[in-house]
């Protein structure tokens, strides 16, 4: 069973240790070194981390151990700096890193049909080297080498390549020389065809491959049986341990020779192996071709002096590098719910073009998230991290960046791991791939990221139908859509805070509002139903307090309790609802319908749209009362800073999209607002509010019901607030309910210019849409109508 990412570095609690510069262990004084040279970033230096670590700990002392702390890797063994040192420039044996399944292993040669005679290539030279050295260091080398050969042998036939490209054209000759691998041995020239290289390579595992030389093999590629192809490469090692022409095993090969085997001098390389593992500076390099691994020192124009730069490195970066490279080894695993299985390389997932700077659908080959840990752990431990540990969101493995990143933020809290090094590999230098870091992910807890499994369902069939392909085109907007969904999704694993949790839903309902453009058809034949009934702790966790989250949530939940008109919902999209026997009912695309009224103008003209048309609906629907009814209400101060603009009208907008889509039904504690003693609302607002309340205005002489003058929205639109309100006034005194005169010196209904001449009626007659609470009618009430003792003595 594998481990959740929480379960992190190690199974037993009890070994920790105390952060120090030595530390005893079994009474022992341990020395802690820092290894400058071994960082986070870029690839090449965490992958020495890991061959350090591991190295001493098979080859010195079984007891060491290392962890991360202040962007260096420490380790703490029995050596200090000098032994450190002295142990790998005398006593380090190289573990056998060869790749005969490649054609530039330096296994084969290859035939030069211009000069008639085999090309000897560097690798076959350094196989060579290696095969005849005498150094009690390189045994196992020797040993694996001679077995890879003889297995070789016996799985070839003898070729006459002058036999064998007799007659042949040019094209015909490369073809034949493209199909099969050539080797010598023992003076023979023999060859096998590659007619199947899964096969090819199961047959190297099975009976040609030793122990040791096994774990490049399981480093590079894994094998399974489900698919037509059955080699699953390690994006990490490029393709199965190569990248174009360059094989790593044979760097691998050359640099053991250049710093063992008379290369380079021992002053020499006793410098390159200080700078690797301290980070010191050295004045050269050596001539390096270092791949993906490092893509600063990977070459090209303005990379040194000069127009065009070398690619250089130090030897003991590479060769410590590929040692580390063995412990991220790839296993097969089985899939969730299928009795197929699959490959799958430690922490090692699809890519997400999300979470940092240049992120965009560049071609890439994955991502690998890479652990540092604080508390010093030993090798057995790292080795069953990478080998068991896996990011799951309930019980399912992460699929791409984005599930590790909300696995992370789910589970990944216990035992050790501080944060993660996140590495894609993206196509750079032409069809070049170069490891680049993404950036650091910090493990925190967020437990409102399992609110997003209520979207999973919905965002996999959204995702599906805005991805690219042959056969259905969605337009831009649906993947910017689809693009935005996933970067705040992202964004709030990595950060946190509501306002990030806001994007989320805001970041949803702009793919609401672009499905029901098209009443949910994405490009010809993809149709992604609405997404509807968010639970309420969506609110909670997106609350940032501010005054368009009060704004823009009061109005989404608008609704009318004679159900005789539709929630504010129906005014901004065409659905439906079903029922359901598991749930209460689903929402589904409707025609066209009349109540919708939301168009891409500006908010304010939106909104007074919306007001207008459910006063209609309510005339012709024969409602008893204004459906304008609110399970959640808002504050005068907000309605005083929204009749004033002092909002920002976007947000409220996005804010709203995403709100709709929440289920106001379920039961959810209302939120609190903080109200001034004496808001500083317009009179003018006070009196027409009054004429658009859901329910019955209490008086003292009883409940009254206002309807409210069709005029007044009319009116209010065309910018004749004063009219309107008068109009206002006089339905109040109809309904017996008595208004104060607005002039000190009036008529009976009073002159209402002046109190409309500060205020834009557009959003004065928005601003009735908003459902209040019985506080704020009673404190409107106190503002325009008159005192009872008043109306007696008149």
């Amino acid at each position: 069973m594998p481990w959740p990412i929480q379960i992190g570095i190690s199974r037993n609690r009890a070994s920790r240790f105390r952060l120090a510069g030595k530390c005893a262990y079994g009474g022992e004084v341990m020395p802690e070194i820092a290894l400058k040279g071994c960082t986070p970033e870029p690839l090449m230096n965490y992958l020495k981390a890991l061959g350090v670590l591991r190295l001493v700990s098979e080859q010195k002392d079984k007891n060491a151990k290392g962890c991360w702390r202040n962007g260096v890797f420490w380790l703490r063994s029995r050596m200090d700096q000098e032994d450190l040192v002295r142990f790998f420039l005398e006593e380090y044996r190289p573990t056998p890193i060869v790749a005969p399944w490649n054609g530039g292993s330096g296994f084969y040669i290859k035939w030069d049909d211009k000069k008639k005679g085999f090309k000897r290539r560097e690798s076959t030279t350094a196989i060579e080297r290696i095969a005849g050295s005498t150094s009690d260091r390189l045994q196992s080398y020797r040993e694996a080498i001679k077995s890879i050969k003889n297995a070789l042998s016996r799985m070839a036939t003898e070729l006459n390549l002058a036999v064998a490209l007799a007659g042949k054209t040019k094209k015909e000759k490369k073809d034949f020389l493209d199909r099969v691998l050539v080797f010598e041995s023992e003076g023979r020239t023999l060859s096998f065809e590659k007619v199947d290289k899964d096969d090819f390579i199961a047959k190297l595992r099975s009976a040609v491959l030793t122990d040791d030389s096994l774990c490049w093999l399981d480093t590079a590629l894994v094998l399974t049986s489900d698919r037509k192809k059955n080699r699953h490469e390690s994006p990490m090692l490029g393709s199965g341990g190569n990248v174009g022409n360059s094989d790593f095993s044979t760097m691998f090969v050359q640099m053991i020779l250049v710093l063992m085997d008379g290369g380079v001098t021992s002053d020499e390389a006793r410098l390159f192996l200080v700078s690797a593992l301290l980070g010191t500076p050295i004045p050269t390099l050596h001539n390096l071709a270092i791949g993906q691994f490092d893509p600063g020192k990977a070459g090209g124009a303005n990379q040194t002096h000069g127009f065009e730069g070398g690619s250089e490195a130090n030897p003991w970066d590479y060769v410590l590098m590929c040692e580390g490279a063995l412990l991220i080894a790839g296993s097969i695993t089985r899939r969730t719910e299928t009795s197929s299985a699959g490959a799958s390389f430690p922490f090692t997932v699809r890519s997400t073009g999300v979470g940092y700077g240049s992120a965009g659908r560049e071609n890439s080959r994955g991502e690998t998230w890479l652990p540092l840990w604080k508390q010093p752990a030993r090798l057995v431990e790292i080795k069953a991290f990478f080998s068991e540990g896996r990011a799951e969101i309930r019980g399912k493995p992460a699929y791409n960046g984005l599930d590790f990143a909300r696995a992370i933020a789910m589970l990944g809290v216990d035992r050790g791991i501080s944060n993660f090094v996140r590495y894609g590999y993206q196509e750079r230098f032409g069809q070049s791939f170069l490891a680049v870091p993404l950036g650091h992910f910090d493990v925190i807890a967020r437990p409102e990221v399992d609110l997003i499994r209520e979207v999973d369902r919905w965002l996999g069939r959204f995702r599906s139908a805005a991805s690219d392909s042959k056969t259905r085109k969605a337009p831009p907007r649906f993947k910017s859509a689809l693009r935005r969904i996933e970067s705040a999704i992202f964004d709030f694993c990595q950060f946190g805070g509501t306002t990030r949790f806001g994007e989320i839903l805001c970041a949803l309902g702009q793919a609401e509002r672009e499905l029901a453009l098209m009443g949910g058809k994405v490009g010809h034949d993809n149709k992604v139903e609405p997404l509807s009934r968010l639970s309420p702790e969506w609110l909670e966790a997106a609350n940032d307090g501010s005054v368009e989250f009060e704004l823009a949530l009061a109005l989404s939940s608008v609704w009318d309790p004679e159900r005789k008109v539709g929630p504010l919902r129906s005014n901004l999209e065409s659905i439906t609802w079903f029922k359901h026997p598991d749930w209460k009912g689903y929402a589904a695309w409707a025609t066209r319908q009349k109540s919708v009224v939301w168009t891409s103008t500006d908010l304010i003209a939106n909104l007074v749209e919306v007001l207008e048309r459910r006063m209609l609906d309510s005339s012709r629907s024969n409602c008893e009362t204004v459906p304008l009814a609110g399970r959640h209400k808002v504050s005068l101060n907000a309605i005083s800073a929204f009749i004033a603009g002092e909002v920002d009208d976007a947000r409220i907008e996005e804010l709203l999209w995403g709100m709709i889509l929440i289920d106001h039904t379920k039961s959810c504690q209302g939120l609190q607002y903080n109200e001034s003693e004496a808001p500083p609302i317009p009179r003018a607002y006070a009196l027409l509010k009054l004429l658009f309340l859901p329910d019955e205005l209490e008086t003292k002489i009883g409940k009254v019901r206002i309807k409210p003058e069709a005029r007044i929205l009319s009116l209010m639109r065309a910018g004749r607030a004063d009219e309107a309100c008068t109009i206002a006034a006089r339905r109040l005194r109809i309904s017996k309910v008595i208004p104060m005169p607005h002039g000190r010196i009036a008529p009976r209904d009073g002159d209402w210019g002046e109190a409309t001449e500060c205020v834009d009626p557009r959003r004065l007659a928005a601003a009735l849409l908003f459902p209040i609470n019985k506080d704020s009618i009673e404190y409107l009430k106190h503002q325009v109508i008159r005192p009872e003792k008043d109306i007696e003595g008149s």
